[in-house]
């Protein structure tokens, strides 16, 4: 009698699941990431009159900005950045928050940056004073969310250090 070797039927479902459990816990991650960014995006929880006082300034056409208002700029987005990490704790799965934020921050020095380089209406030494004024401000907050950070790595876990 011959022997015939019949192909057994593999199944597709496990990697399917996978694929599947994977995707779900992708989604709750953005889902996640959703409410800081979209807290980064819309600004930080100011007075009324101090946010559309802000508007009114981010609204100007860049050559008709003072000093003063380049520097409110400067506070404005320190602070969108450190509203955007004040809760983060230094768990690694919520490091991409951190990022995001951190990149957001970066793309609006660039921002900044362009607009005294290319469309300010200042001499060189006030671009420069300000340019200096958003890398002080950015220091400040930088150590200031570290900190805080820190804080709340250990407020979550405060035996990890003993």
């Amino acid at each position: 009698m011959v022997k015939v070797k019949v192909k057994q039927d593999v199944s597709n479902k496990p990697k399917f699941n996978l694929i599947i459990l994977g995707f779900a816990l992708v989604m709750v991650f953005v889902n996640i990431g959703t409410d800081k960014i979209s807290n980064m995006f819309h600004g930080f929880k100011g007075g009324t009159s101090n946010s559309s006082q802000m508007e009114s300034i981010l609204s100007k056409e860049e050559h008709k900005l003072t000093v003063d208002e380049w520097k409110k700029i400067a506070d404005y987005r320190a602070q969108e950045f450190y509203e955007c990490t004040k809760d983060l704790d230094m768990d690694i799965t919520k490091f991409y928050l951190y990022e995001s934020c951190a990149t957001s921050y970066n793309n609006n020095w660039v921002r900044f940056r362009d607009g005294l380089d290319e469309r300010a209406n200042l001499n060189y030494d006030q671009c420069e004073i300000l340019k200096d004024y958003w890398h002080k401000t950015g220091d400040v907050m930088t150590e200031k969310v570290s900190n805080l950070i820190k804080e709340n790595d250990k407020k979550l876990r405060p035996n990890r250090d003993n």
